[in-house]
């Protein structure tokens, strides 16, 4: 099973379809990174790993998300797709 496979069968569980993914590839051509986001990954990172570029990158979503502190679960807003 590929990333890809588990991401639709992650955006398939309602419970769980609206938490942010990131795709952590070692693929990094830039075709490879728009089909990532295209599918629908909500940032695609590339190896080896930037530990800064991965702080961005949660701290861009985190920024984005909405709801409760409360611990229950609400859908992600993701950024518009290109």
């Amino acid at each position: 099973m590929d990333g890809y496979e588990v991401l639709r069968r992650l955006r398939t569980r309602e419970e769980i379809a609206g938490t942010p993914i990131i795709a952590l590839s070692a693929n990094a051509m830039p075709s490879d990174i728009r089909k990532g986001l295209r599918a629908g990954f909500d940032e695609y990172l590339v190896k080896p790993i930037d530990v800064s570029a991965v702080q961005v990158a949660v701290g861009r979503l985190l920024k984005h998300a909405d709801g409760p502190t409360d611990g229950s679960v609400v859908p992600f807003k993701s950024r518009q797709r290109e």
